[in-house]
């Protein structure tokens, strides 16, 4: 293969690299159908699961209103109620018996000022697993608490008149990440009671991104039988595009059929961690008329809404206020159930599972049998991310710093393809060696290039020569590094794992200092990236040099490659760059020792 060639191949993974991870994530498709949005359907979430005593009415069936006038007996607003267990701590309201936040005590948040709190109120009135029924919106009343609440688990109840009662009891899993939500309708009159429900979900997701461009809203499906999928439903971005445009992010039965009538469960996701809701039963047709999500936080809406509360004399949390005066925007989501009929005496009962929690294998495990395991996922080279996690893992359990684990891979990998790497650097020193008699036989054969390329090969064999040996390790080493750098970003076990000196997070670039102006759009001085383009440029000098002229351009070429990569990786995770940095290293010692052992020509 013509070094014109491999040089063209190089550079064209060298682009493609820069282009799926830059240029990709610019073009979103947007849905095919744009449906309206649901008369009285908030922008928030939520799920549905098998009812029990419930009759379905055909499409045909007129829907009766459940109780006219529709009266509730509303209780006093009681003071925050906290359930828990060694993962997170959950606060509850008692109007609309509601989520109000969620801490998880095993992470700190991204800013590292305290224990993530992963949700949060965005926005007033839009607290999460909130509840709608056709003539009443449940939200904003004050429901009934069944005592005593305990730290595992409470009861609300809100009576209605003509002898409907709602119950949500939401209950703490032992060993999970998880809550267990139950809703009960239930109808202690002599007619049947006709209504439609809406659950709404988790109303905003805390982001590891300080641009929240984390944030998606997500859906997992059932596929076949025992496959999965996931599928990114819309980040911010494109919720206010839709919402501009006067399309609220509606999604109906209808498109995508096959996606939709097998709705395992839906949610919100940032970088790390995911709120989800995951109904007992996989959503059927029958069961589920339509989903949405929508964007938290009108920047006027929510000013008015803070100096409202402040003519109240409500106390705003400081960090809630400065969101809601830079006018943060967050996703909510929620699901309307088909037209139920409940019979004189009987109940609906719908069942969820309400996950709270880290994207990682381990915390997902026990839902696998609802493909959650689908939310963690590496992308290209998937496998080889994993892989290479699982020996980060081995060499974090020796010595406890993922830096130093890191550097242990590199030489782990070094080790593994010094045999090519050797064989590739004995072809480049005695290709050089051999431009003489190469010139000669281009002299002799100037008019016969069949015949120049046969004796070339000829002579390339006689000494052991493999004229693309040199961009073989190369080649090898980029699945390594696609797959590494899918781990870095997206593995919650490097989130915030600190390494030494300045480098405090490998997830993240490292940050030596802050700068009076801005490289590469960052305002603090990443060094790594520096001390890897320089090692990589000292590495190029010291390679063979050809006499070739065409060769020696082909070269220099190679020369800027570091300049170019210095772009890439100035706000690529410090991981990643230490790794790249530590084998460039290793490359120049290596170079040496070959260059010294290993040439015999």
């Amino acid at each position: 293969m013509e070094r014109r060639t491999i040089l063209f191949l190089v550079i064209s993974i060298f682009i493609w690299i820069l282009y799926v991870q830059f240029v990709v994530p610019l073009f979103v498709k947007p849905p095919k159908k744009q449906p309206p949005s649901v008369e009285g359907a908030q922008h928030q979430p939520s799920v549905v699961s098998e009812p029990s005593k419930v009759t379905t009415p055909t499409a045909e069936a007129v829907v009766k209103p459940a109780i006219a006038p529709l009266t509730v007996d509303e209780a006093e607003l009681k003071p925050d109620y906290t359930i828990g267990n060694k993962y997170f701590n959950a606060v509850f309201t008692n109007k609309g018996a509601r989520l109000i936040s969620l801490t998880l005590t095993q992470y700190q948040s991204a800013a590292r000022d305290g224990l993530m709190a992963l949700l949060n109120d965005y926005e007033n009135g839009k607290y999460s697993l909130g509840l709608a029924e056709s003539d009443l919106d449940l939200n904003n009343i004050n429901w009934r608490v069944d005592e005593p609440v305990g730290d595992k688990s409470i009861t609300f109840r809100c009576r209605a008149g003509g002898g409907l009662t709602i119950t949500k009891q939401f209950t703490v899993a032992t060993d999970t990440y998880a809550i267990n939500y139950r809703v009960s309708v239930q109808n202690s009159d002599s007619s049947p009671i006709t209504a439609t429900i809406r659950f709404d979900g988790f109303s905003g997701i805390s982001s590891e991104d300080a641009n929240r461009t984390d944030i998606k809203a997500v859906r997992g499906y059932r596929e076949s039988e025992n496959k999965w999928a996931v599928k990114d439903e819309a980040d911010i971005a494109q919720l206010l595009k839709r919402e501009s445009e006067g399309n609220p992010y509606v999604l109906q039965r209808g498109d995508n059929a096959v996606q939709k009538e097998n709705v395992a469960w839906t949610g919100l996701v940032n970088k790390y961690f995911a709120a989800v809701l995951i109904p007992a039963n996989p959503f059927t047709e029958k069961e589920l008329v339509d989903y949405g999500f929508g964007v938290l936080n009108d920047n006027i809406c929510v000013l008015e809404e803070l100096k409202r509360r402040k003519e109240r004399g409500e106390v705003v949390n400081p960090k809630l206020e400065a969101e809601l005066k830079t006018g943060m925007r967050n996703i909510s989501f929620y699901a309307k159930s088909a037209v139920i009929t409940i019979a004189p005496g009987a109940k609906a009962d719908y069942d969820f599972i309400a996950y709270v929690g880290p994207k990682s294998e381990a915390a997902l495990a026990p839902f696998a049998g609802k493909g959650m395991e689908k939310l963690v996922s590496y992308g290209w080279f998937g496998f080889i991310s994993v892989m290479l996690l699982g020996i980060l893992g081995f060499f974090y359990a020796i010595f406890g710093n993922y830096g130093w684990s890191i550097i242990a891979l590199t030489i782990l990998i070094k080790l593994l393809l010094f045999p090519l790497t050797r064989k590739g650097q004995v072809s480049m020193y005695k290709m050089q060696q051999l431009q003489p008699k190469i010139k000669a036989l281009q002299e002799k054969y100037k008019s016969d290039k069949q015949k120049l390329g046969v004796e070339q090969m000829k002579l390339f064999k006689e000494h052991g020569v493999n004229p693309v040996g040199g961009c073989l390790p190369i080649l090898f080493q980029m699945p390594v590094f696609i797959g590494l750098y899918q781990a870095l970003y997206w593995a919650i076990e490097l989130r915030q794992a600190p390494f030494m000196f300045w480098i405090g997070d490998l997830s993240q670039p490292d940050q030596l200092c802050n700068l009076p102006f801005s490289i590469l759009g960052a305002t603090k001085l990443h060094l790594l990236p520096l001390l890897m383009t320089a090692s990589w440029l000292v590495q190029s000098l010291t390679q063979p040099k050809s006499p070739d002229p065409q060769a020696r351009q082909q070269q220099k070429i190679f020369t800027f490659m570091p300049l170019m990569f210095l772009f890439f990786f100035y706000n690529a995770p410090s991981g990643l760059t230490l790794y790249w940095f530590v084998q460039t290293l290793l490359s120049v010692i290596e170079q040496q020792y070959i260059k010294r052992h290993h040439l015999k020509i």
